[in-house]
């Protein structure tokens, strides 16, 4: 059986039926820079490291009660509810840890890795000039 070849003619149940069909643009991408300028468009703002440093310290000093609240109000934005539910979950030691290392930063350890707690004799190099000849 010989292949069909439609032409624009041919196709009745396409385009020429529905032309608001028809997306003359080509595919509608959502790359981030048009999602950036949407959300500056709408006045959205991006936190700073210091504006979740703090949330995070904050969040720390709240109730169960107040975390609840938060949790459940849809006008929080989703850090905040997501935090609030992850501090109230069952592992929510482990995720203040998370937060004071975020916020805060790890303790600092010490480790002696070669000389058993002896002190650490600097290697001297000595340049001579070489002789003139």
């Amino acid at each position: 059986m010989a292949k069909k070849i439609l032409s624009g003619k041919d196709n009745t149940n396409g385009f020429q039926k529905n032309p608001q069909n028809i997306n003359r643009s080509g595919a509608n991408r959502k790359l981030v820079s048009s999602v950036i300028k949407e959300l500056q468009d709408k006045g959205v703002e991006p936190a700073t490291a210091g504006e979740i440093k703090d949330s995070y310290l904050r969040f720390l000093n709240l109730s169960e009660k107040e975390l609840m609240e938060i949790s459940k109000d849809t006008e929080q934005p989703m850090l905040n509810r997501i935090v609030a539910n992850a501090i109230i979950s069952n592992k929510g030691f482990e995720v203040i840890q998370q937060l004071l290392d975020r916020a805060i930063g790890k303790a600092n350890q010490s480790i002696d890795h070669t000389t058993l707690g002896e002190q650490i004799q600097p290697t001297i190099i000595q340049l001579t000039k070489p002789k003139d000849e």
